[in-house]
């Protein structure tokens, strides 16, 4: 079951940082997905319920 959580990320200022801030994620213990979004600096990740990334980013 995966879980869903919204985090913030400032200090992004064009589309290669969101490629870099997505890989970054992506590669974390327990993601299955991230997207970033430039404009809402804002980053929505999906990731596997009970892993010790799910307690990180709550």
């Amino acid at each position: 079951m995966a879980q869903y959580v919204d985090i913030e990320i400032r200090g992004m200022s064009c589309a290669s940082c969101v490629g870099r801030v997505e890989r970054a994620l992506s590669q974390q213990p327990g993601v299955i997905n991230a997207q970033v979004n430039l404009a809402a600096q804002k980053a929505a990740i999906q990731v596997e319920a009970g892993t010790a990334t799910t307690s990180l980013l709550n």
